[in-house]
């Protein structure tokens, strides 16, 4: 379902952090739950951030596409690790190639 070109997973590591950046254009309602608003405010859009055993996520829908970014690092407790560098993370990132948010490229 969905076909290529769906949705993507990007990752790095680099001074002993770990991002990953996952897109996907699919979505899936599951009956009885709905949709859910998150409370956080990420690129402007309602979206949720979540500390889960040290791995700092943020997921959001932004131009017809899901994201999500994780963060994880060796030290966790580094400021570099917390959730204010997730935000900061999340912020930073900018679209490369194809049409870009709602048609337009940023």
């Amino acid at each position: 379902p969905g076909g290529p070109g769906a949705g993507y997973t990007f990752s790095a590591r680099e001074d002993g952090r770990t991002l990953v950046v996952q897109g996907s254009r699919l979505a899936r309602l599951i009956p009885g739950i709905g949709r859910h608003e998150g409370r956080d405010r990420l690129r402007g859009v309602a979206g949720f951030v979540t500390d889960n055993d040290g791995i700092k996520s943020a997921s959001w829908i932004e131009g017809n596409t899901a994201y999500s970014l994780d963060l994880e690092c060796d030290a966790p407790e580094s400021p570099r690790c917390d959730l204010t560098a997730l935000r900061a993370e999340v912020e930073r990132l900018v679209f490369v190639g194809g049409a870009g948010p709602r048609g337009g490229g940023r």
